[in-house]
């Protein structure tokens, strides 16, 4: 029997096999091994939402207060930002992330997760024992987490809304993908442009 990965959304996960974080974070995982993580979200950093790309990026802590990056895409983002906007800022926020794929650190960014395109399943605060033992120990063990929404930043969750982003992470966001026969055909006039354009934002941002 061959099970494709599109089938695998709709098998029951009755076990979870999650990983340490600290362990993720300095490396110790085989690469291309879809793994299992479990977490309290200690804060969002990034949310983006258009026709073309939607995406969040948040830190969760595990009971040992190791800190870890986590991207969701398209509807597992929808699905985040849906229960984020109806729960508010309220309790902590246990968020199950099922074949998560990890991403190794590169320069200045260190190692993440994602989910899967389609093998990936996303339970946030179910009542699940998993869950419910998670929120205990984070009790007990007194692991401290920061508000999930940074203050001011409440009416910029709304799934059809834009973000509140820096000068530098909106002209990032609405940057596009090229081929390198698309970046050959720009002309040193269009780039020149651009780079005049960013330096602009930037000077009137930072003065």
């Amino acid at each position: 029997m061959v099970v494709r990965e599109d089938d695998l959304h709709e098998l029951p996960f009755k076990e979870f096999r999650f990983v340490e974080f600290p362990n993720v974070v300095a490396g110790n995982f085989v690469s291309g091994l879809l793994v299992d993580i479990i977490g309290v979200v200690d804060q969002v950093v990034f949310r983006h939402v258009s026709s073309k790309n939607t995406r969040v990026v948040f830190r969760m802590k595990d009971l040992s207060g190791e800190i870890l990056s986590c991207t969701l895409w398209e509807h597992y983002c929808a699905q985040f930002l849906s229960y984020l906007n109806e729960r508010g800022d309220d309790g902590p926020m246990v968020v199950i992330l099922t074949h998560a794929r990890i991403k190794d650190a590169q320069g200045s960014y260190p190692t993440s997760v994602s989910n899967s395109f389609k093998a990936s399943k996303l339970l946030i605060n179910d009542p699940i024992l998993e869950i419910q033992e998670f929120k205990e120990r984070l009790l007990d063990l007194g692991v401290e987490v920061s508000r999930v929404l940074l203050p001011g930043d409440q009416a910029s969750s709304q799934v059809s809304g834009g973000s509140q982003l820096s000068s530098k992470d909106s002209f990032l966001s609405k940057a596009e993908a090229k081929t390198i026969l698309e970046i050959n055909a720009i002309s040193e006039v269009d780039l020149l442009s651009v780079f005049i354009l960013y330096s602009l934002q930037l000077e009137v941002e930072f003065g």
